[in-house]
């Protein structure tokens, strides 16, 4: 067997009511005492921050709300968001959010705590000195942020950026299923999808594929593939949204060593461009960029279908087709658009969407077929 790198945060602490205790963990475990928490407004608004904040002040800790993050954080922002744990003199951050503000807080821990310039750090392994210690909460089961080497940042042009370093892999990740219960169905079923694209892209990427990144990409979607139904049905059932949180956060571990491939290089572009959410764009990519691949990954494929779909028969086209078949329609059973039509997309957008996404070679270089500007463009053309 030849050697590899698995990458996995130091500390995940699992469970109900977890982030009812952060305080005293935090307290316990690092020599911080004033955390810059990295948020959105709506989880502000909608009080989801009042648990994580009452334990910290039960523990002692100073802290300072930082908000001003977008749905797709942009470098302004993240450059603000370190400015202002320099005005706090901010020991440590926390990120609690969804994938936005998990990068979001990557970034400005690294930023803050290395005083480099944001430019300097897109890239593999481009951060050099010491970041600020880094907290992670996911409030969504979808993008795995809080077990990854990626800070995802959207930079002024529109264009994607990553900071794909260790240092963005959190010294410690809190897990509690009790964020998630108040998800919209909408929500849940486009983060749902999200994390099921980063197993699949895991178990097929042609980068770093180890007997490690096929456990947990395999483990995340069986966990994924029961879980979402149930929790579309009922919002508040516990066991499913658990379930989906330990799939994502191990779909989170494939990825961090078996990159994404050609839906991700294809879905980035309708954020970047058209502000259409992560998870959704991977949804949407997802059918027509398996169909694509299927010449070259039918195998993997088909063990997959075997995983999810117990006694399938056939060989492993026709099991890749009943695979992709199954998706598509746990993708229109859960209410997500399945057309570019239905968001706002037209064939005038057509061309420039696939420019954008052949930009992504870091992406498009793991992808089991290669794909090329034709190829990109046929893929986008059949979703109208």
């Amino acid at each position: 067997m030849s050697t590899f790198h698995y990458t996995t945060p130091p500390s995940l602490i699992f469970g109900r009511g977890a982030v009812k205790n952060i305080g005293q963990v935090l307290k316990q475990r690092f020599n911080v005492t004033r955390f810059l928490v990295i948020s959105d407004q709506g989880l502000q608004k909608n009080g989801l921050t009042a648990g994580l904040l009452s334990s910290l002040d039960i523990a002692g800790l100073d802290y300072q709300v930082f908000d001003a993050i977008s749905s797709d954080p942009l470098e302004e922002e993240v450059i603000n968001g370190s400015q202002a744990a320099l005005d706090y003199a901010a020991e440590g951050i926390i990120g609690f959010g969804g994938g936005s503000p998990m990068d979001a807080a990557k970034a400005i821990a690294i930023l803050a705590g290395t005083g480099r310039p944001i430019a300097d750090l897109y890239g593999q392994d481009q951060v050099t000195g010491t970041r600020l210690p880094l907290i992670l909460i996911p409030t969504t089961a979808g993008t795995g942020s809080e077990v990854t080497p990626y800070a995802v940042i959207t930079a002024p042009n529109g264009d994607k950026i990553s900071i794909t370093d260790q240092q963005s892999v959190p010294d410690a990740a809190f897990l509690d299923a009790e964020l998630t219960l108040g998800l919209p169905s909408g929500l849940t079923a486009a983060c749902g999808i999200d994390a099921m694209v980063h197993a699949i892209e895991a178990f097929t990427s042609k980068g770093n594929k180890t007997p490690e990144t096929d456990l947990a990409a395999k483990k995340a979607l069986k966990l994924l593939w029961a879980a979402l139904p149930k929790a579309l049905k009922n919002g508040k059932d516990f066991e499913a949204r658990e379930n989906m949180l330990i799939g994502a956060m191990l779909a989170g571990k494939a990825i961090s060593n078996a990159p994404v491939g050609g839906i991700h290089a294809l879905a980035y572009p309708l954020g970047g461009l058209h502000h259409i959410h992560h998870g959704l764009s991977n949804a949407l990519l997802l059918p027509p960029v398996l169909r694509f691949n299927a010449k070259a990954a039918a195998p993997q494929y088909g063990e997959l279908a075997d995983l999810v779909m117990p006694g399938i028969s056939g060989g492993a086209d026709e099991k890749t087709s009943t695979f992709i078949d199954a998706l598509e329609a746990l993708i229109a059973d859960s209410g997500l658009e399945t057309r570019l039509s239905q968001v706002g997309i037209n064939h005038n957008h057509i061309p420039s969407l696939a420019i954008e996404a052949m930009k992504l070679d870091r992406l498009l270089k793991n992808n089991p077929r290669k794909i090329i500007l034709k190829d990109s463009l046929e893929i986008y053309q059949s979703l109208l």
